[in-house]
């Protein structure tokens, strides 16, 4: 979907840049203003229980959500400039974010077996491995 037919979930906070084919996951998402370390930058609320998906998180061992929201289009990093902090049910910002920056998080953290595996070209100095899937423990 183009961008000039995306409606934003959270326009003050931030908004959806396509950087490609919009059919190819060349989406991001990036902030709309600044946040510092540890502020929550999204709540995670109206999460729809579904299965196993590329867009679904998973909250315990059996289940998944659906964000339902801009937070879809956060992509991966190493690196990561968020965490999805399930206890509190929220994204919270992992270092300071200038307006305009990516939001991303690690994925093998939400999730124990990934729908969707893939192969990790995010750029971070942090990447140990390639192929990101969690049948156990995996740190990069």
């Amino acid at each position: 979907m183009p961008s000039s037919e995306h409606i934003s979930t959270h326009p003050d906070s931030f908004r959806v840049e396509w950087i490609g084919d919009p059919k190819n996951f060349s989406s991001r998402l990036v902030t709309a203003k600044a946040y510092k370390t540890g502020d929550v930058l999204a709540a995670l609320e109206g999460l729809t229980p579904g299965p196993k998906a590329y867009s679904s998180v998973q909250i315990s061992e059996d289940e998944h959500v659906e964000l339902n929201s801009d937070l879809l289009y956060m992509n991966h990093s190493c690196n990561p400039t968020a965490v999805v902090d399930l206890k509190k049910r929220a994204i919270v910002a992992n270092k300071d974010l200038a307006p305009g920056a990516e939001i991303t998080f690690f994925y093998p953290s939400t999730e124990w077996d990934m729908a969707q595996p893939f192969d990790c070209w995010c750029g971070s100095e942090k990447v140990t491995y390639k192929d990101i899937f969690l049948h156990s423990p995996v740190l990069c």
